[in-house]
């Protein structure tokens, strides 16, 4: 599975269950899509992706295509050297005359969520994780009103978020979707890989043993900006009645005439010990600010990246497989001295990864990182 190096892409049209074209009660293969022109496809933090394909109509598709494969009854499934790599509802079918091709469009098996109401009102008090599973299981029941298409049994937990939150819900005004997504404000995160969708808590489950990448592999513009808008060498905070100030200390750099943070005020805060607390996490982040990596989305990876998973005081290196790159996941960028003048180790958190192939040009990864903090010198 090293990506860049697919050796054949593959994808079926699968039939949902249901009754409108006499579906029985599992997804039925209808036929293999063949001459396959060009496909994306992709994963993406906390949202549901999309996937096109384009391929030629006659002669081997038109059987199956006039069947008629309509949107959301049917299935788009990707298939890279025989392993499911992307699935999800057909959303949008587009048959063009002149280039006599077809081209679906898909949502991954997320999507299915934007389209199935709360049907009760639903009142609940647990961690958002719990929460966002939860409304599937209740909404997706396997009833002839409320069927699940394959989507419960391919949950994967990776961990939990450690809050709890109390939800109240009205019937038929929300869709699962819509909840899902302000569960991730909560610090609900998931993630799709082929039919599987990867749930888990506040905390990405790799924080403590990331993945290493060199920076030499990656292809197409690297940033690193020190922002100083936000700096400041004096800090202060107000509270009821009381105020707590920080600023350079013996030995601390300070620059000529100062920076001073503008006065933040607290209401409701009445400890002195709280507020010194609150002024000092404000203090060190104003303070101790460190040059920033923005890698630009959609910028790639070579075919023979390599990673160097760092846990358990083991260091070795492999070519980074597709099943490796997982949204939400910790990447640390290692930064070369010969990129740039300020290298070092950047942590960087995977937002979005996309897949494009034709026959011509094969195989190409692009992804997307957010920055996750300071960096390691």
């Amino acid at each position: 599975m090293a990506i860049g190096c697919a050796e054949n892409y593959s994808a079926l049209i699968v039939r949902q269950v249901g009754d409108g074209t006499g579906q029985g009660t599992t997804p039925v293969a209808v036929g293999e899509i063949s001459e396959i022109t060009s496909l994306e496809y992709g994963r993406i933090l906390s949202g549901t992706s999309v996937a096109r394909i384009e391929f030629t109509r006659c002669p081997t598709n038109c059987g199956f295509m006039s069947i008629p494969v309509k949107p959301w009854a049917y299935e788009l499934w990707i298939y890279r050297d025989g392993l499911l790599a992307w699935c999800g509802p057909i959303t949008i079918k587009h048959e063009k005359r002149e280039s006599e091709s077809f081209e679906l469009i898909a949502w991954d098996i997320t999507g299915w969520n934007s389209r199935r109401r709360i049907g009760n009102n639903y009142t609940i008090t647990n961690n958002p994780t719990s929460i966002a599973i939860n409304l599937a299981q209740t909404f997706f029941d396997g009833t002839i009103s409320r069927p699940d298409p394959g989507f419960l049994s391919y949950v994967q937990f990776l961990g939990f978020a450690t809050s709890t939150i109390t939800v109240e819900y009205d019937e038929f005004q929300y869709s699962v979707g819509q909840k899902w997504a302000e569960l991730v404000l909560a610090g609900f995160s998931y993630t799709t890989m082929g039919r599987y969708t990867l749930v888990w808590g506040e905390t990405a489950p790799n924080i403590n043993d990331p993945f290493v990448i060199d920076s030499q592999e990656i292809i197409g513009e690297m940033e690193l900006i020190e922002d100083g808008t936000d700096f400041a060498t004096r800090v202060v905070g107000m509270g009821e009645g009381i105020w707590s100030s920080l600023g350079p200390g013996p030995g601390d750099i300070v620059y000529y005439g100062g920076v001073d943070w503008p006065t933040v005020r607290y209401s409701g805060v009445t400890s002195q010990a709280q507020l010194d607390s609150i002024v000092l996490g404000l203090y060190q982040e104003k303070r101790d600010m460190s040059p920033t990596l923005v890698i630009p989305t959609g910028s790639s990876l070579a075919a023979n990246t390599d990673i160097q998973p760092t846990g358990y005081n083991i260091t070795y290196a492999t070519q980074i497989a597709l099943p490796e790159l997982v949204c939400g996941l910790r990447y640390d960028i290692q930064v070369a001295s010969e990129q740039f003048c300020q290298p070092g180790r950047y942590p960087m958190r995977l937002d979005e990864v996309k897949v494009t192939w034709t026959p011509e040009t094969q195989e190409k990864i692009a992804v997307g990182f957010g920055t996750l903090g300071f960096p390691e010198e």
